[in-house]
């Protein structure tokens, strides 16, 4: 069990519910910038970067999934 949750009080396990919404948001933020860069880095077109994401997308499906 967290540290957090040992008491058992709601109000620590909202915080730290809260806390990790925070970290995904970050994280998903980090990952549209550092895709940004890439594309940039390499030139890529709106086409090719339409094409990468699609390529993305599918494939987070397909990790969700299972």
């Amino acid at each position: 069990m967290h540290p957090r949750w040992a008491g058992g009080c709601p109000g620590a396990k909202i915080k730290v519910y809260e806390e990790a919404l925070f970290l995904l948001e970050r994280i998903s933020q980090t990952d549209k910038l550092i895709d940004a860069l890439i594309y940039e880095l390499y030139g890529l077109t709106e086409e090719e970067i339409r094409i990468v994401e699609g390529v993305q997308s599918n494939r987070r499906t397909d990790l969700e999934a299972r």
